[in-house]
């Protein structure tokens, strides 16, 4: 996966978690060659 968060480009590996603040601009591609899968989750203020 890369993930492109306020400009800057990230690739975690496998495992790696990735915070992407509220109301930050972001998009996430799968740059491989197999099915991703990610999981995202948001914590209740």
């Amino acid at each position: 996966m890369e993930f492109e968060v306020d400009g800057k480009l990230y690739h975690p590996k496998r495992g790696e978690e990735l915070l992407i603040p509220a109301k930050t601009v972001h998009s996430a591609r799968n740059i491989g060659k197999t099915t991703a899968r990610w999981l995202y989750g948001y914590r209740n203020v």
